[in-house]
């Protein structure tokens, strides 16, 4: 499954049935949430199937970036190599696909949550514990804590000077 493929006829004529957008601001990004499938109504499987889903997640980047565009090109296409090169070639792509995820992870907000988490547990106060998961319990205990205790002191009313 290389890009070659779309040298075929009934490639082309896919291509040629899409609009073309002459300039970056052309697909907007509210135009495309307008489109996109309600990720509720779709299983896992045929959520990544969907272009629009595509075109959401890589259209702001590859707009500011053209070049950004042409190295996710190259390798998409080097990953479909790999697959198409048999059951060795599909381990590398899961290796590579798992490593994606591990660098991405600091820029979710579960990563930044699970850095806060971890901050909090680095408190000189805060007790050393075997378990990975009562040390997280405890951090979550206290950050729960803190955010509850600063909500309530900005909704008192703050007395007149």
């Amino acid at each position: 499954m290389s890009i070659c493929l779309l040298a075929s006829d009934s490639a082309k004529k896919l291509v040629a049935s899409r609009p073309v957008f002459t300039d970056a601001t052309s697909l907007s990004r509210q135009a495309l949430r307008g489109s996109m499938p309600d990720l509720e109504d779709k299983s896992k499987t045929e959520l990544w199937k969907d272009e629009r889903v595509w075109l959401e997640l890589f259209q702001p980047l590859f707009a500011r970036d053209g070049d950004l565009a042409d190295r996710a090109a190259k390798l998409f296409d080097y990953l479909s190599l790999e697959i198409d090169s048999g059951p060795k070639g599909v381990t590398h792509v899961g290796i590579c696909l798992e490593n994606a995820l591990r660098l991405i992870f600091p820029y979710t907000s579960v990563g930044r949550t699970c850095m806060i988490l971890f901050q909090v547990s680095l408190g000189k106060d805060f007790p050393t514990q075997p378990d990975t998961l009562d040390t997280l319990t405890e951090a979550m205990k206290r950050t729960r804590t803190a955010l509850d205790a600063a909500s309530k002191s900005k909704s008192r009313p703050r007395p007149a000077l």
